[in-house]
This record gives C-alpha cells, structure tokens and sequence, in this order.
C-alpha cells in the first residue's frame, strides 16, 4: 500500500482530499492522512486494526466485521 500511495498518480489523486485528511487526523496519526485521503477519494471504508482511524469520520471495517459480513451471506 505504501509504495502505491507514494506513486505519481495515486499522489495526485489523493492530494484533492489532502487538507481534509489531515484535519481528520491531526489529534491521532497524522502520516496516515494518504490512507484517509485515499478513502475520502474513493468513497470507501477503511479495513483496519489501527484505532486512529477510529472516530475519524471515516468508515472502518475491523477483520471481526469483515468476518461476521461473510459470515452472513
């Protein structure tokens, strides 16, 4: 993921939701804000174990919710 957020376009892509993503994770981990931006961008949740996402207003799913998601196909 990390060398996919540093590429060219994934840079510009995500440079649009920059501020906001940053904003969103000032008080928590600021160096995930290409994470944050990216999710901003695609208008898709994060999967994560990480709780600085938490309460970021970003949606995350948890591998417990993705599990409990398939679980009731």
């Amino acid at each position: 993921m990390d060398s996919f957020l540093r590429s060219e376009g994934a840079a510009d892509l995500s440079c649009e939701h920059e501020h906001s993503a940053r904003e969103r994770m000032i008080s928590r981990d600021e160096a995930d804000w290409p994470i944050v931006a990216t999710s901003l961008l695609l208008r898709r949740p994060v999967w994560t174990q990480d709780r600085d996402f938490f309460r970021s207003g970003i949606p995350t799913w948890t591998s417990e919710t993705v599990e409990h998601y398939f679980r009731t196909l």
